[in-house]
């Protein structure tokens, strides 16, 4: 059985339940996490005993409409992903009223958008692996993902103090918050390190012996 990406997503909850990911929309929610799932893929890949290369990506598209007072019909061109979930929005405010035809590829929206509104609709899928992971396997993905939003945050900050502060009180400050944020990276890089030794240890009982050079 195929091992959806939501699932480890589900096992991050110091990602997902973070105010700046919880804000985004859907599609774009899932769009940064895919991000932070692709680093944890590339570092873990070439040590996993399943193919993490057997995979159904996320991807999206986005269609941006304005309404015309009359018809809450919108035709999606190109094709929304097979299997698509949709986000859709009339003036930034998010609607769950609305069917799609798989067929005619025509989403149409119950309440019609006003004349001038802005229509926002995202076709998108989530992902999943081909392969079933076992509960390892996703644990090691799902804390390996917080190596680079820890890095996104600590650059973020940066952006943040200089453009508030710009005195040496607000560099002086901004030093002392990304000390804190390099030690929480620094603690999660080690963690994500000793499950990945475990995990080899576990899966292949040669592993120690290679390590210490026995036969």
């Amino acid at each position: 059985m195929a091992t959806s990406f939501d699932t480890i997503y589900g096992l991050n909850s110091a990602i997902t339940t973070n105010s700046r990911i919880q804000n985004l929309s859907t599609n774009l929610y899932y769009y940064n996490l895919f991000q932070y799932l692709c680093y944890a893929i590339a570092g873990f890949r070439k040590y996993c005993y399943n193919d993490l290369d057997l995979r159904t990506d996320f991807s999206q598209e986005i269609y941006e409409f304005t309404g015309d007072g009359a018809t809450g019909e919108f035709t999606l061109s190109p094709d929304p992903p097979t299997g698509a979930s949709f986000y859709v929005a009339v003036d930034d405010v998010e609607t769950t009223g609305y069917t799609y035809d798989t067929d005619t590829k025509v989403l149409t929206i119950t309440s019609v958008p006003a004349l001038s509104s802005d229509v926002y609709i995202a076709g998108y899928v989530i992902g999943t692996f081909t392969e079933t992971l076992n509960i390892d396997e996703q644990r090691i993905l799902a804390e390996g993902m917080i190596i680079p939003f820890l890095e996104s945050n600590i650059y973020m900050t940066k952006q943040l103090n200089q453009m508030i502060y710009g005195t040496p009180i607000g560099l002086h400050s901004q030093a002392n918050h990304n000390k804190v944020n390099l030690s929480i990276k620094e603690t999660a890089y080690n963690r994500l390190e000793r499950m990945m030794i475990d995990y080899a240890f576990t899966n292949d009982s040669d592993d120690l012996a290679d390590l210490v050079g026995s036969d």
